[in-house]
């Protein structure tokens, strides 16, 4: 974090064991994801202990103000085909990769209301024979409340 602005990322894999029943490797799945925010209204993440808090609004809506308006952008990869040769392991499996920009509105400590819109490309994909997913785009805009207490 720095003032208003904020990035954070993180890379994940997990290795898996085939049953002897299998023949194949063992296969390796891995992702990663690199995000950042940045407030419009001059709020900050807060983080104490290693993790993030509850976010603090400057003005919230219900005492008047405009509550706290941050932009936010994402890009995530997920590799699912590492290694994999047996359908046990998932051998048509594919990458995915997408990026997402989006609005967070704090109307207070407690309320956020969240709107974004993300494109994902696939590559690899096979389902029953068939390379039905490989080249996919997909397209889409989200939007969620949230209340926490």
């Amino acid at each position: 974090m720095w003032g208003p602005w904020s990035i954070q990322g993180e890379y994940a894999q997990l290795n898996g064991d085939v049953a002897p029943l299998f023949v194949g490797q063992d296969p390796g799945y891995n992702g990663w994801y690199v995000e950042a925010g940045w407030f419009l209204t001059g709020e900050t993440r807060p983080y104490k202990e290693g993790e993030f808090v509850r976010q603090k609004v400057l003005n919230p809506v219900n005492e008047g103000g405009h509550g706290a308006w941050q932009l936010v952008a994402r890009y995530d990869a997920l590799n699912l085909k590492d290694n994999a040769t047996t359908i046990a392991a998932c051998a048509t499996c594919g990458i995915q990769n997408t990026w997402q920009a989006g609005v967070n509105w704090w109307l207070n400590d407690y309320t956020r209301v969240m709107l974004n819109y993300g494109e994902s490309s696939i590559e690899g994909g096979f389902l029953a024979g068939a390379n039905v997913n490989d080249g996919a785009k997909i397209k889409g805009f989200g939007s969620r409340l949230q209340i926490d207490w």
